[in-house]
């Protein structure tokens, strides 16, 4: 497991990208929560490079940005499938300390907020 508290050059980088999606699109980062429902906070820590989005999450965020139409019927159809599986594994960790909790129902509550935001 990857100690959570190291920033690697690799995140930095992908930060970077993120922040400039985000200004590119001419877009706060409140914008963005209310566009997308991504609290504000994980939008810093992502462009900050101190955490990263899972790679389908990434993907994602990364084609709402840039197009206008970002995904086909299908890739909908896996987006919400990988984000429902997402969940129920989040909500099947036995959760080892407070922290850990806190972080679990923050992913859960990013994921259901982007189940709400595609398919509602």
């Amino acid at each position: 497991m990857r100690n959570s508290n190291v920033i690697t050059a690799e995140m930095i980088a992908k930060g970077q990208e993120f922040l400039k999606l985000r200004l590119d699109k001419g877009m706060t980062r409140k914008q963005v929560h209310e566009w997308l429902g991504i609290p504000q906070r994980t939008i810093q820590t992502w462009e900050n490079g101190e955490r990263c989005p899972a790679q389908y999450v990434e993907d994602w965020y990364k084609r709402v940005m840039t197009e206008s139409d970002p995904l086909t019927d299908v890739e909908r159809q896996e987006l919400r499938q990988a984000i429902e599986n997402q969940i129920e594994a989040y909500q099947s960790i036995e959760p080892l300390s407070k922290r850990q909790k806190e972080e679990i129902s923050t992913s859960v509550g990013i994921l259901e907020s982007l189940l709400a935001k595609l398919f509602s």
